[in-house]
C-alpha cells in the first residue's frame, strides 16, 4: 500500500458513528458482543469478495490487509504495522476542526514475531468486559482463518487457552450485513456510475460485437468474447469506445466477475459460471456481465433472441411481464422471502408449465461485495427491504424446451433478463439502462422480404449509430414498444403527480382555512426622528420648513411649533403656483379605509391621522429648493431600502482557511464571472482547506473566495463544440462580488488561440507556417484536449479537497434543446440534477430537486414551438419559463422529465401564472384540498378530447395571449401553402369522420417516406426564402 494514501476522515468517523449506534441499538443482533473486532490477513487471489474486506472499504476505503480492529463503544483500537500506522494517523488528526467522533488508539507491530503486540491488543479487547465471566467479542467467524505469517499468529493466540477462558467469539456476520444494506448518498452516486458503465459495456460493446459475429458468420468461442469484453473497459480508447463521461475515473473499474455469454443450447444461469469454448451460435444468446466502480458492484443481463420461433417470443414476452412484476413487489417495507413468493405466485397462476423453470432466487442485495446472502430474494431469507438499499433484480427461465425446432442446438434454451435497481419509497429506479424489450432483443435474418433478409442485423447497427438516444426509430420495428413505453410514461407521471398531491396535503395539513402561511403579512413599524428634544436642529428657532437628512426628517412649522415627520410617512409633496403665491402641499400615507390593508400597515387606523398639510409663500426659490431636497432624499431612502432589501439573502460566510506550507493547486489564467471591478483581467483559481479563491493577476487585492459548504452545484463545462471552457459555481447563498450580488460564479477561459488572427498578420504566419489547415485542425483538437483535461482534472481535485462534497457535474449536450430562458436563444442542457445553460450571460441554473411540476404550454398540432414552465415547490419563489422550443423536441423533453422523476403537464395556451402562483399563495391548503395541481394534469389527458376541451377556457388563461391564439408564425408553413382549411375544420374532418378517405391507411414505410420528402421540400423553401430575404436587404442597403 503506499504510503501516500490519504484517508476520508470525515467519513470514517460517520460511518463508524452508525455501526455504533446500530450496535447499542440492537445488542442481541450483536449476540451481546461487548467489542467487535475486525481481523484482516492476506486474502487468496481468488478470494475477491468477504465481510471483512466490505468493512475495510466502507471504513477506510481501502483493504488494510494484516491489520486488527477493535471497536468499542467509546474508541477504535488498531494493530497494524509501522507503514500502515503511519496512514491510519490521519483518523486521530485534528483537521476536522478539532472534533474528533471516538479516540483512536494504534499499537505498532515489527515484521517478525508479533505475539507480544497481539497480546497487548487482546488486553486491550479484555478491558470491554467488566465483572465475572468471558468477554464477548464480535467477529465475522467465517473469515476467522485466513492465509499470511501474522493471520495465523493472530488466530493461534485468538485460539489459545487462556484467551479462549476470557474471549468468547461470537458471529456478527448478519448484523454487519444489515448496516452495509442501505447506501449512503455518496455511496449511491458510485453504484450510479458502475451501472452506467455496465450499460455502456452492454449498448456500446457488445451488442455491436454480437451483431457482426453474427451478421459476418464468424466463428468466435463463448470464451474469446468474454475476454473481449473484459478489456473494453482498459486503455486510453475505453471513455471514447464506451462514450463515458469525463469524471469517470477510469483507472478504478474493475470486473464483479468474469462476463458471461451463453448460446448452442448450453446454459447454466448461475452466477460466476465460466463460459465455456463453444462457438456463438444463432438462437437464443444469453449475456450477463457487472462492472465495479470504487469497490461497489452492479449487473446487468440481457437475452438476444435470433429468428426466434413464435413460443420462444412468446415466453420472453411473458419473462417481460414477470420482471416488471418483480420491479413492482421491490419497495420500500416489503420482505425478501414476500417478494420471491409474489414471483412465484404470479407465474403458477398465469403460466404454470413455467414455474418449474423459474430461478430460485430472483435477486439479491449488492454493494461492496458482488451478492448479499442476508437478502437473497429467496423463499428461505425473510428480511426487511429498506429504502436506499441496491438490489440485483432478476428472473429466468432454464433448461426450456423448445419443439418448433429441429435444430439441435436449439431444443434448449434459457431465459434472463437482470438489472441494478435502487429502492425508494415508490417504485424502485432502474440503474442499468440497456433496452430490453422484444422488439430490441429480437433479430430477424430468414424473412420473407427478399429485401430486408440479406441484412436485417446490420441496417439495425446503422440506426443504432444514427438515431439520437432521445429519438427512438418510428418504424414497425418498434412502433409498439413506442406505444409500451408511452403507456408505462403515462402510469408513472400519475404516480408522480399522485405522490406531490398527498405530499401538499400533507405539507398543508396544519393551515386553518382562511391562514396564508406561505403570504408575508405586513407588520407596522415604528419610526423614531428624534429620541429626545434636544436632538432638533439649532435653525427650528427660525420656525421654517427644514429637511434634516441626518435624520431622514422633515420638520414642519404648526401654530408655532417645529413638528417632525420621519420621510416614511410622508407619501409626496407637490408644489403649484397661483398668482404671486407658491403652494407646497405635504400629502401624508393614511389609512385607505377600514381593512385588512389598513389593520396590517397601522397600528390603530381607527386614530386620527393628518392627511395632508399646506404651506404659502411669495419665495418661490424657496419652496423649489425645498420640494428638490424632500425628493432627493426620498430617493435616497428608497435606494437604500432597496439595497437593504438585496442584500438580505445575503449570508456571512465562514472565512477561507489558506494552506499553509505548501503550493496550492492552482489553474491559471482563467477569467471570472461576474466581472471583478476595473479592466479585465485574467487570474488563477486556487483550492485552499475549505473552499477555492480566486485571485485577479493584475490586482492583488480583488479576490472571490467561494467555501464548499455554500456550494450547491459545481458544473464542468467542456469546450467540445464550444469556444469557452467553463467551471461554473452555482450556490446555496449569494455571495458579493465587488459591488454585486451572485449566486452563480464561474471561472473560464477562451478556446481559440490567442495568437491566431484571421486577418493573416504577422503573429498568425510566424505561428503557423504556410498555413496548412490541416496541422491548424489537428492543433485545435490538441489545444482542446488538453483544455479538457486540464478543467477535469482541477475539477477532481476540488472532490478531493472537498471531501467528495463538492463534485463536478457535466452538461449533456446530445440531450439538449434550443430555448429561450431570457431574451435569446440558447442551448438548454440537462445534468444529473439540473437544467442549464453556462456559455451566455445570464446563466441558467434549474435544480430539479426543488421543482413541484413542469407544465408544456402552446402544444398544439401545428405550432413550430411549445414553451416550459418550472413551478418550484417553495411557492414564493416566481416560476422559471423556457420559451420558444422546437416543437420536434417535445418527446424528448418528456421523456427527459419522467426518467428524471419530475411531473410535467401540457395545454395549449399560456397561462397567468402571476394569478394562479398567488391563488397558492394565498391559501396553499385549501388549494391542495381541492385538488391541486390536478387542474393542469387533467387538462393535459383531455388535450385531444375535440372541442369540448376547447370550450371550457380557464380562469388561469392568459388574457389575450389566449385571445388571440398562436401567432401565424408559429405555424407550419405548409397549412398557407396547402391551402389547408382552418385548425377547427381540420380537425373535423381529418381525425375519425366517415369522410376521412381509405380506413386501412398507409404503411409505416411509406409514411416515413413522405415525412422524409415533405421535410427536404420545406428545407428548400426556408432556405430559398433566407436567400431571397439577404437579396432583399442587399438591395436595400443599396439604395440607400
Amino acid at each position: 500500500m503506499p504510503s501516500s494514501v490519504v484517508l476520508d476522515t470525515a467519513t470514517f468517523h460517520r460511518r463508524l458513528r452508525a455501526l455504533q449506534t446500530h450496535w447499542k441499538s440492537n445488542p442481541a443482533e450483536y449476540s451481546d458482543a461487548e467489542v467487535l473486532i475486525i481481523a484482516a490477513g492476506t486474502a487468496p487471489e481468488e478470494t475477491m469478495y468477504s465481510k471483512t474486506g466490505a468493512l475495510h472499504s466502507w471504513l477506510l476505503g481501502w483493504s488494510f490487509t494484516d491489520t486488527l480492529i477493535a471497536i468499542f463503544a467509546d474508541r477504535v483500537v488498531f494493530l497494524a504495522s509501522n507503514t500502515k500506522a503511519n496512514i491510519l494517523n490521519q483518523l486521530a488528526s485534528n483537521s476536522d476542526g478539532g472534533r474528533v467522533h471516538a479516540p483512536v488508539e494504534i499499537i505498532r507491530r515489527g515484521k517478525g514475531d508479533c505475539t507480544a503486540e497481539i497480546n497487548t491488543f487482546l488486553d486491550a479487547v479484555k478491558t470491554a468486559h467488566v465483572g465475572a465471566g468471558s468477554c464477548r467479542a464480535g467477529m465475522v467467524l467465517k473469515d476467522m482463518e485466513q492465509d499470511g505469517a501474522f493471520a495465523q499468529q493472530w488466530l493461534a493466540r485468538a485460539r489459545a487457552p487462556e484467551t479462549a477462558t476470557a474471549i468468547t467469539f461470537v458471529d456478527m456476520t448478519a448484523s454487519i450485513a444489515t448496516v452495509l444494506a442501505v447506501k449512503d448518498d455518496s455511496e449511491q452516486k458510485l453504484v450510479r456510475v458502475a451501472a452506467k458503465v455496465s450499460s455502456a459495456v452492454m449498448n456500446h460493446f457488445f451488442i455491436d460485437r454480437m451483431q457482426s459475429v453474427i451478421d459476418e458468420q464468424l466463428s468466435v468461442t463463448h470464451d474469446a468474447l468474454s475476454h473481449e469484453i473484459e478489456g473494453c473497459i482498459e486503455g486510453d480508447n475505453c471513455r471514447k469506445k464506451l462514450r463515458l463521461a469525463s469524471d469517470v475515473v477510469v483507472e478504478n473499474l474493475d470486473w464483479c466477475y468474469q462476463p458471461i455469454v451463453q448460446s448452442g443450447g448450453v446454459y447454466d444461469l448461475r452466477r460466476f459460471s465460466p463460459p465455456n469454448a463453444d462457438p456463438l451460435t444463432e438462437g437464443v444468446i444469453v449475456a450477463s456481465m457487472g462492472v465495479r466502480y470504487f469497490s461497489y458492484c452492479s449487473n446487468i443481463a440481457r437475452t438476444f433472441l435470433i429468428d426466434p420461433e413464435p413460443k420462444v417470443e412468446t415466453n420472453y414476452q411473458f419473462l417481460e411481464e414477470v420482471f416488471e412484476h418483480l420491479l413492482s413487489k421491490l419497495v420500500d417495507g416489503a420482505k425478501t422471502d414476500e417478494v420471491y413468493n409474489s414471483v412465484n405466485m404470479f407465474v403458477s397462476k398465469l403460466r404454470p408449465e413455467l414455474a418449474p423453470h423459474l430461478t430460485k432466487n430472483v435477486g439479491f442485495g449488492m454493494g461492496i461485495e458482488f451478492r448479499e446472502s442476508a437478502y437473497l430474494l429467496g423463499a428461505k431469507t425473510s428480511r426487511e427491504i429498506k429504502a436506499g438499499m441496491i438490489m440485483h433484480a432478476s428472473v429466468g427461465f432454464s433448461n426450456l424446451e423448445n419443439t418448433e425446432t429441429k435444430d439441435p442446438k436449439r431444443k434448449v434454451y434459457a431465459l434472463l433478463i437482470s438489472d441494478t435497481v435502487r429502492v425508494t419509497n415508490a417504485a424502485p429506479t432502474v440503474l442499468t439502462e440497456s433496452n430490453r424489450a422484444l422488439a430490441d432483443i429480437s433479430y430477424k435474418l430468414k424473412d420473407d422480404d427478399a429485401e430486408v433478409s440479406k441484412s436485417h442485423i446490420a441496417s439495425k447497427k446503422k440506426a443504432r449509430a444514427q438515431v439520437s438516444p432521445l429519438k427512438p426509430r418510428r418504424n414497425k420495428d418498434n412502433r409498439e414498444a413506442d406505444v409500451s413505453n408511452e403507456v408505462k410514461r403515462k402510469q408513472h407521471q400519475k404516480q408522480l403527480a399522485r405522490r406531490i398531491q398527498e405530499a401538499g396535503i400533507s405539507r398543508f395539513a396544519d393551515d386553518s382555512e382562511g391562514s396564508t402561511p406561505l403570504t408575508k403579512k405586513e407588520q407596522f413599524q415604528r419610526y423614531e426622528s428624534y429620541k429626545m428634544e434636544g436632538k432638533l436642529p439649532r435653525a427650528i428657532s427660525e420656525c421654517k420648513i427644514l429637511v434634516d437628512a441626518r435624520a431622514q426628517s422633515i420638520i414642519l412649522p404648526i401654530f408655532g411649533q417645529a413638528v417632525p415627520f420621519h420621510m416614511n410617512t410622508l407619501r409626496n409633496v407637490t408644489r403649484n403656483e397661483e398668482g404671486e403665491y407658491t403652494y407646497l402641499r405635504f400629502n401624508f400615507i393614511t389609512p385607505p379605509g377600514q381593512g385588512k390593508a389598513a389593520a396590517a400597515l397601522f397600528e390603530d387606523p381607527r386614530a386620527t391621522f393628518v392627511r395632508a398639510l399646506t404651506f404659502r409663500s411669495t419665495d418661490a426659490l424657496r419652496f423649489t429648493e425645498i420640494s428638490k431636497q424632500v425628493n432627493d432624499l426620498k430617493r435616497e431612502i428608497a435606494k437604500r431600502e432597496a439595497e437593504r432589501k438585496e442584500m438580505a439573502d445575503l449570508v456571512e460566510q465562514d472565512r477561507l482557511i489558506e494552506i499553509k506550507g505548501k503550493r496550492p493547486a492552482r489553474l491559471q489564467e482563467v477569467f471570472a464571472r461576474p466581472q471583478l471591478e476595473g479592466k479585465r483581467s485574467a487570474g488563477d483559481l486556487e483550492i485552499h482547506a475549505n473552499g477555492v479563491r480566486y485571485q485577479s493577476l493584475g490586482r492583488s487585492e480583488q479576490t472571490i473566495d467561494i467555501l464548499y459548504n455554500n456550494v450547491k452545484h459545481l458544473f464542468f463545462q467542456p469546450c467540445d463544440h464550444e469556444l469557452v471552457i467553463i467551471l461554473h459555481f452555482h450556490l446555496k447563498h449569494p455571495i458579493m462580488v465587488g459591488k454585486k450580488k451572485t449566486q452563480d460564479v464561474q471561472f473560464f477561459r477562451e478556446v481559440t488561440d490567442a495568437q491566431a488572427d484571421e486577418t493573416g498578420n504577422r503573429k498568425r504566419r510566424h505561428m503557423y507556417g504556410d498555413e496548412d489547415e490541416l496541422a491548424m485542425e489537428q492543433e485545435e483538437r490538441r489545444r482542446r484536449r488538453a483544455l479538457n483535461q486540464e478543467f477535469s482534472q482541477f475539477a477532481e481535485r476540488i472532490r478531493e479537497s472537498s471531501k467528495g462534497h463538492v463534485e463536478a457535474d457535466l452538461p449533456v449536450r446530445e440531450l439538449g434543446f434550443m430555448g429561450v430562458p431570457g431574451r435569446q436563444l440558447v442551448l438548454m442542457q440537462p445534468t444529473t440534477d439540473c437544467l442549464v445553460h453556462l456559455t451566455e450571460v445570464p446563466t441558467t441554473v434549474v435544480t430539479l430537486s426543488e421543482v413541484e411540476l413542469v407544465h408544456l404550454e402552446r402544444v398544439q398540432f401545428g405550432l413550430n414551438n411549445f414553451d416550459m414552465v418550472f413551478v418550484f415547490k417553495d411557492f414564493k419563489k416566481a416560476p422559471v419559463h423556457i420559451n420558444t422550443i422546437p416543437m420536434e423536441k417535445l418527446e424528448d423533453v418528456k421523456d427527459w422529465l419522467d426518467t428524471s422523476d419530475v411531473v410535467f403537464s401540457e395545454g395549449q395556451v399560456n397561462l397567468n401564472w402571476n394569478q394562479i402562483m398567488k391563488t397558492v399563495n394565498e391559501d396553499p391548503g385549501a388549494f391542495f384540498r381541492e385538488g391541486g395541481w390536478s387542474f393542469l394534469v387533467s387538462d393535459s389527458e383531455d388535450e385531444g378530447a375535440g372541442s369540448d376541451a376547447s370550450d371550457s377556457v380557464s380562469e388561469f388563461d392568459a388574457g389575450s395571449d389566449a385571445e388571440e391564439g398562436p401567432s401565424s408564425s408559429d405555424y407550419t408553413s405548409e397549412d398557407d401553402d396547402d391551402g389547408s382549411a382552418s385548425m377547427s375544420g381540420s380537425e373535423s374532418e381529418g381525425y375519425g369522420s366517415a369522410s376521412s378517405g381509405n380506413e386501412t391507411g398507409e404503411d409505416w414505410d411509406e409514411l416515413d417516406r413522405k415525412a422524409a420528402a415533405a421535410d427536404e421540400k420545406r428545407r428548400q423553401r426556408e432556405s430559398y426564402s433566407d436567400d431571397e430575404e439577404e437579396t432583399g436587404r442587399g438591395r436595400k442597403k443599396g439604395r440607400r
